[in-house]
């Protein structure tokens, strides 16, 4: 069985490749690890997605306020 950083990988891989919605992202997971059961791929993803701001937060895309001036992330 991968552990969750593994599987962390795999998905960050398959979200740049935009070859997925990654709510549909389940079925790639299966493709990648048949032994995993239903449960284990979808603590997976949601963990995958609870974690996914923290884990990327220096990569959050810059925003223009109100005022014109740039702010970091969210």
């Amino acid at each position: 069985m991968p552990d969750q950083n593994e599987v962390n990988e795999f998905l960050d891989a398959l979200r740049e490749s935009g070859v997925v919605n990654m709510f549909g992202a389940a079925s790639f997971i299966r493709q990648e690890w048949p032994s995993l059961s239903n449960a284990d791929t979808k603590a997976f993803l949601v963990s995958w997605m609870k974690t996914f701001g923290e884990r990327h937060a220096a990569a959050q895309p810059r925003r223009v306020e109100r005022d014109g001036l740039f702010s970091e992330g969210a």
